[in-house]
């Protein structure tokens, strides 16, 4: 670990000892990460407000707004919208403090970036397969020309022994419309 980022480290984590300092963080970390991811994500994809308004279904003056690293008013359906749009995942969980401050010390602004689904890299072609890479599969294949031709009908057997995955939810919603 570089010496800059052990500083961080010990200097936040001793600020950290102060309860309102910490609850005080994590609201100003939440909404100044998500502007932050906003505008990044916008940006490297060469969007401006009013196109990502226009995909989101949203005004265009509400996409100004949450780019503002003092807005902290999200909602969890807002967010999902945000990350369908931007064709990323969400991930929303509490961690402890030690995994928030070993985040912010090693923040950078590729990290801010979430790439979207096409230009993920986890996934590598195998046959009629995705496979993970380690060799976990997915599924059936689905590059970009073939998408049109498979079945889209979600099955996750293979996922059955992880608890609380969201897949059960998510294929109960993909089959009701």
């Amino acid at each position: 670990m570089s010496d800059d980022i052990a500083s961080i480290k010990k200097k936040l984590w001793e600020k950290m000892r102060n309860k309102t300092y910490r609850d005080n963080f994590v609201g100003a970390n939440v909404s100044t990460g998500i502007a932050a991811q906003l505008v990044t994500m916008r940006e490297s994809r060469g969007w401006q407000q009013k196109e990502v308004a226009e995909k989101a279904g949203m005004a265009p003056a509400r996409i100004s707004v949450m780019e503002n690293p003092s807005y902290d008013k999200f909602t969890l359906s807002t967010l999902k919208r945000l990350a369908s749009t931007f064709d990323v995942a969400l991930i929303v969980r509490f961690v402890p403090f030690s995994e928030l401050v070993d985040w912010i010390a090693k923040i950078d602004p590729e990290k801010m970036n979430a790439i979207s689904y096409e230009e993920d890299s986890i996934l590598t072609v195998s046959g009629n397969f995705t496979t993970i890479e380690g060799g976990a599969t997915l599924g059936k294949l689905a590059t970009t020309a073939e998408r049109g031709k498979i079945d889209t009908e979600p099955t996750r057997k293979e996922y059955d022994y992880l608890p609380n995955t969201g897949w059960q939810e998510a294929d109960k919603q993909f089959a009701t419309g």
